[in-house]
């Protein structure tokens, strides 16, 4: 959405929507004004909680693409619940990658999610859009992170109490290959990497594929380092299972 002047102060008026075309079914530039009336618009911009009435087609704009964000963010906040409900048991560690990789792995990871979710960080040329503020884009972003998010919880409850936050070997270590793990060797980094993807795509800027670029970076290396401790702990069986199934995307990579 774009308005002659937003800083930080409410404008008397606002101009250049972009606002959905709903005579030729394409999302496009049209010139309205939204006039000091009777309606709340606290949802369009954190500076426009003021009272507004605007026209048709702006009300189609607001009630298509306001839910398809609220439910993106619902969709993480359960994500996050969770994966922390199911990270509170697990075996017992044998064996740790070092501390110098984990803090390294997760630098680079996080710095994906930092990106991605905090908005009050200005990037400059990161910010500028790369997709179209369209409906279509915005609900297929909707259920690529509804559908990665899923692949995540799923991966999470086959994995079961082999799971860590970092790369171990638990006390009578299992080799997952069932479920998930027979489509890809590492669907939990899929999942949310799959997640991470649709979001970008529904916020249609550049920061957002940086984002993701950094997470699955991030990840890569994490999933290098676990490659190497499997390879250890269970041989051969590994090895066959490495050559059977890929690592983070089906039949590819």
């Amino acid at each position: 959405m774009r308005a002659n002047a937003l800083n930080g102060e409410p404008p008397d008026r606002i101009s250049a929507l972009e606002v959905p075309d709903v005579r030729n079914g394409r999302f496009s530039s049209i010139y309205t004004e939204l006039q000091v009336g009777n309606s709340q618009l606290p949802f369009l911009h954190p500076h426009l909680g003021y009272s507004a009435s605007l026209n048709f087609t702006s009300i189609l704009f607001v009630t298509d693409m306001v839910p398809a964000l609220t439910l993106i963010n619902g969709a993480w906040i359960v994500g996050l619940a969770f994966w922390a409900a199911a990270s509170i048991a697990s075996k017992r560690t044998m064996r740790r990658q070092s501390t110098g990789s984990e803090l390294g792995q997760g630098a680079i990871a996080g710095a994906g999610f930092v990106m991605l979710f905090n908005s009050q960080i200005n990037l400059g040329p990161l910010e500028w859009r790369l997709i179209p503020n369209a409906p279509t884009p915005i609900y297929i972003g909707l259920a690529a992170t509804v559908l990665g998010l899923g692949v995540m919880a799923w991966s999470r409850v086959v994995l079961g109490r082999n799971w860590s936050a970092a790369v171990t070997i638990k006390e009578g270590h299992e080799l997952v290959s069932s479920g998930p793990y027979a489509i890809v060797r590492h669907p939990l980094y899929s999942g949310v990497l799959l997640a991470m993807l649709g979001t970008a795509v529904s916020l249609g800027r550049i920061r957002g594929f940086v984002a993701f670029l950094l997470t699955f970076g991030g990840w890569w290396l994490k999933s290098r380092t676990e490659e190497h401790f499997m390879v250890e702990q269970f041989g051969g069986r590994y090895r066959l299972y490495q050559r059977q199934v890929k690592a983070l995307i089906p039949y590819l990579l």
